[in-house]
């Protein structure tokens, strides 16, 4: 009876033993499969991070590209225009100061017989549909105070300049049909600019210059 007491004992003390290494076993790999799973999902965030890091990285590379190109295409640009620009002619500045003037009252006063006479038909034609949609409108386009700053022209042909003008001045339209009062506040309000353009000119039969295109 002693024995058998012994034996169940025994038996008992096995079985629970055998039950707790279970338990632990279990705690163990619960325990281990949660570290597996942090870890994981913190190589998963670091991976992501990386990729993020990554791609805003080539967004920063890409846009830097794209400004130092333009950046570059510009100053080559300017450097390219400052070899053909060369000192005006001092014949042909006196030529043209009287041709840019002439040009600029027969364009305030709508005069399209003189504009003819400065311009080369092509040209005329295609500033006469501006003119004459603008009178349509009831409106015309006034220069006043217009000065020559600086005159420069490109590399050419000596019988087809072109001459790089630099002037200042107002460029406002005026309302035949409206008030005096309401054409002073167009005035008023319209600032004097500095502007530069391309002034392509040839000569005619006669050798007399005229515009043949305008250029900003």
């Amino acid at each position: 009876m002693k024995k058998i007491m012994t034996l169940l004992t025994c038996f008992v003390a096995v079985t629970l033993g055998g039950c707790a290494f279970s338990t632990t076993k279990i705690v163990l790999a619960a325990s281990t499969t949660k570290t597996q799973q942090q870890a994981h999902t913190k190589q998963a965030d670091i991976s992501t991070n990386a990729r993020l890091n990554v791609a805003g990285a080539l967004v920063i590379g890409a846009a830097a590209i794209v400004v130092g190109g333009y950046e570059l295409k510009r100053q080559s640009g300017q450097q390219g225009m400052s070899h053909d620009i060369l000192e005006i002619d001092p014949s042909l500045s006196e030529e043209f100061e009287s041709l840019y003037y002439d040009v600029q009252d027969a364009w305030s006063e709508n005069n399209q017989f003189r504009l003819s006479e400065l311009m080369l038909p092509t040209f005329f034609d295609k500033r006469k549909l501006l003119l004459d949609q603008w009178q349509a409108a009831g409106k015309v386009n006034r220069y006043e105070g217009m000065i020559i700053v600086r005159l420069e022209q490109e590399r050419n042909v000596r019988n087809a300049p072109r001459v790089v003008v630099t002037a200042q001045g107002r460029s406002f339209f005026e309302y035949p049909e409206r008030s005096a009062k309401y054409n002073r506040e167009q005035y008023e309000q319209t600032l004097i600019r500095r502007f530069t353009e391309v002034w392509e000119l040839n000569r005619d039969s006669s050798g007399q210059l005229r515009v043949a295109q305008i250029r900003a």
